[in-house]
């Protein structure tokens, strides 16, 4: 019987990811954390010249030394504690990243496959919206499956055979919750998905939060092991057909130190007409939209 992740691409398609940039945000129990918050004072307040009480600041490098040392263990912390359980999502991301420019989509795949955890829990899509263009909208709701890594690694090579491949991905660490005595820690983790089905006619776009639940394991380069990824409060899009946008122009400026010739590209509408022009900053070139 098809779990529901099969059921949600139409057989079953999940390999590899790309991205153009990461953005770290971590926030603590939903809200900023406290602490981290508090250290901007305190740092202003024992540098040099700052705040009232010039004979607290450090007044050598072993001192400074010795003040960072208390900053690390008591108000960056948990910045400190998210950084390293962030690292499992950085080092996914990173190798789905190497995967992509190695150009073998066989690596993508096993990547996916030997992601390590102990539960995975997945539901079922319902169609909620139809929009324009052929565009279907889903959410994932009952019935429910667990899974566990081994079915994980099955399904990730079923749906590669049958024609999928993750294209782009982003994996942003958005909260966390340090552990107590009574409680693991625990992440929500911000993920987009961009897939094409078994031909490149199909699109689909899953995005949401992964609520996970940490284990006491590490794995071999010493990052923290998921005892449980949630991800039944997924969204997905869906559009099958030719795509929807035309190439207008090709812009082609040979690379530079092994970097685009025209990135970062911004769109800005410079001369206040009403249609935006693209500047390409490296190459210091503005291509006017004459409409």
């Amino acid at each position: 019987m098809a779990n529901p992740l099969q059921h949600a691409l139409g057989v079953q398609g999940l390999a590899g990811g790309r991205a153009v940039g990461r953005r770290r945000r971590i926030r603590f129990g939903g809200c900023l954390s406290a602490a981290a918050s508090a250290s901007a004072a305190l740092l202003v307040a024992t540098l040099p010249g700052c705040g009232e009480d010039r004979a607290a600041s450090p007044n050598s490098l072993e001192g400074w030394i010795a003040h960072r040392q208390r900053l690390e263990e008591t108000v960056w912390a948990d910045e400190i504690l998210a950084q390293q359980y962030e690292q499992t999502w950085v080092a996914l991301w990173d190798a789905l990243l190497r995967a992509d420019r190695s150009g073998d989509p066989g690596a993508k795949s096993a990547l996916l496959a030997s992601l390590d955890f102990e539960e995975l829990r997945i539901r079922t899509p319902h169609q909620i919206e139809a929009l324009d263009h052929g565009i279907a909208v889903f959410e994932f709701r009952p019935p429910q499956s667990t899974l566990r890594r081994d079915d994980w690694a099955r399904l990730v090579e079923g749906l590669t055979k049958t024609g999928y491949r993750l294209v782009q991905s982003e994996w942003h660490h958005a909260r966390f919750t340090p552990p107590t005595d009574d409680s693991p820690a625990r992440s929500q983790v911000a993920v987009v998905l961009h897939l094409t089905g078994d031909s490149d006619a199909r699109r689909i776009i899953i995005k949401g939060e992964l609520a996970v639940v940490w284990s006491d394991r590490r794995d071999d380069r010493g990052n923290p092991i998921p005892a449980l990824i949630d991800a039944t409060a997924l969204h997905m899009m869906t559009r099958s057909g030719p795509a929807p946008f035309e190439q207008a122009l090709r812009f082609e400026l040979p690379a530079q130190g092994g970097l685009s010739g025209i990135h970062p590209v911004l769109l800005y509408d410079l001369n206040e007409d009403g249609l935006p022009d693209v500047i390409m900053v490296r190459a210091a070139l503005i291509l006017w939209n004459r409409g």
